[in-house]
């Protein structure tokens, strides 16, 4: 991995990792791949996530809240698709810590 295309998230000033477990957060590894990693401009961050953003459908609530360009990446009317621990994921799932969520267009194949 390129140590350009890692991003560390610190949300909610949390300014130490160590933290983040003692009040209750959660540290997600998030993955973007194809276009989603052309849209945002990074492969890979590290989010420290409040413990109400514990599921898929907060998260993506959270991406899209983000500002330029994740509002726009992750908006509405974009189709994206989502694996949590490598597993496909099309309904709302619950997030636990050192989960890695990853992000990617609709693939087709013929």
């Amino acid at each position: 991995m390129d140590g350009g295309n890692l991003r560390i998230d610190f949300i909610l000033g949390l300014d130490t990792v160590g933290l983040y477990l003692a009040r209750g957060w959660i540290m997600l590894k998030i993955c973007y791949f194809a276009k989603v990693r052309e849209g945002v401009g990074i492969a890979e961050e590290l989010l420290v996530m409040s413990e109400s953003i514990n599921n898929t459908d907060r998260l993506l609530e959270y991406m899209r809240s983000r500002g330029e360009p994740w509002d726009q990446v992750f908006s509405q009317g974009n189709k994206i698709l989502l694996s949590v621990n490598h597993e496909l994921s099309n309904i709302c799932r619950d997030l636990e810590d050192d989960d890695e969520v990853g992000f990617f267009p609709p693939v087709t194949g013929g």
